[in-house]
């Protein structure tokens, strides 16, 4: 059964590619962000994030709502290194998850290798870790996709 739930992600993936780009989209327009220049350059976006993040009662959020911070913010990270870099939505195999899978996100580096990040494990890791900076989350997500130094990308 595993192998069918994989299976079926990774069919799924141009669907969850258009969700994840239609939920940065969304969060660009809720925050008054330019959209065409948010789209071209995620990095726009970061001081409305910023802004965002200093007006938010995090110790008060509740379960639902934490559960959409951390989809908007991954959904940031991924159109990050998708746009910027070249990064593409995939499906990796992961014991530890329910379903036996996760949605990643990968590029090859500079030696041919694949390699992977897990943008939603970035986000809550960093939202572990107060004050939360994204920059810092996005710097996290570039380093473990080996395109944190101008001259790995």
């Amino acid at each position: 059964m595993t192998d069918d739930r994989i299976t079926a992600a990774r069919a799924g993936l141009p669907e969850w590619t258009a969700q994840a780009e239609r939920t940065f989209l969304s969060l660009a327009e809720t925050l008054g962000a330019p959209i065409a220049e948010s789209r071209r350059d995620p990095i726009v976006l970061l001081p409305y994030l910023e802004t965002y993040l200093s007006g938010l009662p995090l110790d008060e959020l509740d379960e639902d709502d934490w559960g959409a911070l951390r989809t908007q913010f991954a959904a940031y990270v991924a159109q990050s290194l998708i746009i910027r870099y070249g990064a593409e939505w995939s499906v990796a195999d992961d014991d530890r998850s329910p379903v036996r899978f996760r949605y990643v996100l990968e590029r090859g580096d500079p030696a041919g290798e694949r390699r992977w990040v897990d943008p939603f494990a970035v986000v809550m890791n960093e939202f572990r870790a107060r004050p939360v900076e994204v920059s810092r989350m996005l710097a996290t997500a570039e380093l473990a996709l080996g395109v944190g130094h101008p001259q790995w990308s």
